[in-house]
């Protein structure tokens, strides 16, 4: 099975530049009530760095006090804020914004859409210090536990009467059995 590949047609210009990305995922403050969305997303923006993730507030309204406090606190931050975003003019988009500036607006959808609420876009990231602290979190869950992972002490194969006893796992238990006593 061959797979054909998408050439670009010839009575189009070639593109510029094209970039790939990932997802855009569009929020509003309303969806970041509760502090185990905040910690959802947190873990969401460290799994998937390649998404773009934004928050969209009514101009000059902000997140206010509590939510940028709570970003804050789980390590989120918001380098870039952008403004001339309007709701998309197809209904049914929720959360879909379009980047209107002034200086593009040509067709008659764009002067419709300008007449809507004015948005601003922050773009939200993992702070470095954040960043830090879960990469050592799960470097550190992914270490104990490939270090519990139980090697048989006694084992039925082939040996002396049918048994083996593992001697490294035997002494790994009895040392461990013995630090864990002590602490």
């Amino acid at each position: 099975m061959s797979k054909k590949i998408v050439e670009w047609p010839d009575e189009l210009p070639a593109p510029v530049k094209v970039e790939m990305r990932g997802r855009l995922i569009c929020l509003s403050p309303d969806e970041l009530k509760e502090d185990e969305e905040i910690v959802s997303l947190m873990q969401e923006i460290y799994w998937y760095p390649d998404d773009c993730y934004y928050i969209f507030t009514k101009v000059n309204e902000g997140f206010g006090k509590e939510l940028a406090s709570k970003l804050e606190s789980n390590g989120l931050i918001s380098k870039v804020n952008e403004r001339c975003f309007y709701p998309h003019p197809n209904p049914g988009y929720k959360n879909d914004f379009v980047h209107l500036p002034i200086d593009i607006i040509i067709y008659d959808w764009h002067k419709e859409a300008i007449k809507q609420q004015e948005y601003t876009r922050f773009t939200i990231e993992l702070s470095p210090w954040k960043r830090k602290e879960l990469d050592i979190t799960y470097t550190a869950n992914a270490t104990v536990q490939a270090s519990e992972e139980k090697e048989p002490i006694v084992e039925a194969k082939p040996g002396i009467m049918g048994f083996n006893i593992n001697l490294l796992a035997l002494l790994e238990k009895i040392k461990r059995y013995w630090l864990n006593r002590k602490a």
